[in-house]
């Protein structure tokens, strides 16, 4: 474990650096730069229930991003999801909210599994924290009333 963990920190600081790092101090920089990408909640956020899920998007657009391409997400009220990913891949599939957790299911994006969510409310946009067993990526964005054009 360590050595693989001292190969993976080699890309980050380089053959030199790595010769100045102790092992244990390796895992624990491994463990701090695995973290940096991660978007996780804050004290200050507030978590959504799911009546306060529902009303938020229904009717509305999600718009963020989802592996460095702009994600928009248009929900409508009878539970469909339209939305595109980048500027070529549009998608569309289905939405619920049970209890006080969001899924969606989309035909190709995302894998085609229905993916599970925590909404929480932060000082300028959404978070939406991935609560399935996939544990993939979490989100943010912000949502806008109605739907874009062409949707």
């Amino acid at each position: 474990m360590v050595r693989r963990t001292e190969r993976a920190i080699w890309g980050v600081l380089g053959r030199r650096m790595i010769r100045y790092v102790p092992a244990t101090s390796a895992v624990i920089l491994a463990g701090l730069l695995a973290g940096c990408d991660s978007m996780n909640p804050t004290k200050d956020d507030v978590a959504l229930n799911g009546e306060e899920v529902t009303k938020l998007i229904s009717g509305n657009t999600f718009r963020g991003a989802w592996e460095g391409q702009q994600l928009t997400m248009v929900y409508y009220e009878n539970g469909v999801v339209r939305g595109s990913q980048g500027l070529t891949s549009s998608d569309g599939g289905t939405w619920t909210v049970e209890e006080d957790v969001y899924c969606h299911r989309w035909t190709r994006l995302f894998g085609s599994t229905r993916r599970c969510y925590k909404w929480w409310r932060r000082e300028s946009d959404y978070l939406l924290q991935n609560v399935d067993a996939f544990r993939i990526r979490n989100m943010t964005g912000t949502v806008e009333p109605g739907k874009p054009p062409g949707f």
